[in-house]
């Protein structure tokens, strides 16, 4: 790592320090071990990530995932692209993981080429915009190939100009849904 990083990291985290040095030797051996570069900015939350939880607890949620139909390479390519993955409760994984795969049919591959979308609130954002799709496929609006991940990901107002303001003249109640859906 960087030396700045290092700085960087304790003047972020300072409760960090208290975490000890055994500790600390054993979560970068393990994110060594998982590949990641320690130049990477990706590195700083890994290692944030894995100190903040216990061996135990990060052991579970790595079962979690296996349990979801994740291999070991799987999980290690999910935690290497989105290291915030293993902060999310047990809950929320299995959640998010169970509607990705009922209602897009995504396979653990497909959700860890997005892994973002699993930190994002199945009620505020997933659901809302899935419903507006939907409604859009269903009236011949949209094509059939939409990129799930790409709808999830991209901001509020470029979601809204794209898909709900946009086909306001085609589908009027698209709008009143969407807010329904969210909750506004």
């Amino acid at each position: 790592m960087r030396e700045s990083d290092v700085s960087m990291y304790f003047m972020r985290y300072p409760h960090a320090l208290h975490g000890g040095h055994d500790r600390f030797v054993e979560v970068v051996s393990e994110l060594k071990k998982m590949g990641f570069d320690p130049l990477s900015r990706l590195y700083i939350q890994a290692l944030h990530t894995m100190w903040g939880l216990s061996s135990s607890n990060w052991q579970r949620k790595c079962d979690i995932y296996k349990s979801l139909g994740w291999s070991e390479d799987e999980l290690i390519k999910l935690i290497k692209k989105s290291p915030v993955c293993m902060r999310l409760s047990e809950t929320k994984i299995r959640k998010g993981v169970e509607f990705f795969m009922t209602h897009l049919g995504w396979d653990s591959s497909v959700i860890s080429k997005y892994p973002q979308c699993l930190n994002f609130s199945l009620e505020k954002r997933i659901i809302p915009r899935y419903t507006v799709m939907q409604m859009l496929l269903s009236n011949g609006l949209l094509k059939k190939d939409v990129n799930w991940g790409k709808i999830f990901s991209i901001n509020e107002k470029d979601f809204l100009n794209k898909f709900v303001n946009k086909y306001e003249g085609e589908a009027p109640k698209l709008m009143e849904v969407y807010t329904k859906e969210v909750g506004v």
